[in-house]
């Protein structure tokens, strides 16, 4: 197993754990930060897996692969620096009305 795939699997799991939570839980300032860990896990999980892949396709010469592959791990990367902001804003205690990560 590669370190990306590790990667992806590890944030699927925050991901499956902190959408549970979050189901069960009432809305509250608790839940919208489990929300926004939730996010950055997805995040991290399309990051790495698309990460592998664009690696995986350098690596056979495929750059047909490679362009798409390349520009969805630029955009899930991107994605996740913008949910790893907001999701340490939303731990540090800033609330922005209206702003959620499931919505």
């Amino acid at each position: 197993m590669s370190p990306f795939s590790l990667v992806a699997a590890c944030g699927a799991g925050i991901l499956l754990i902190a959408w549970l939570c979050v189901v069960f839980m009432a809305p509250s300032p608790r839940r919208a930060a489990i929300e926004w860990i939730a996010t950055t896990a997805l995040y991290l999980a399309l990051g790495a897996w698309f990460i592998g892949l664009s690696l995986d396709a350098r690596a056979e010469g495929r750059t047909l692969l490679l362009i798409p592959f390349g520009f969805l791990a630029f955009l899930f990367c991107a994605g996740f620096c913008v949910s790893t902001w907001r999701t340490l804003a939303q731990l540090a205690g800033a609330r922005e009305k209206g702003t959620s990560a499931t919505n």
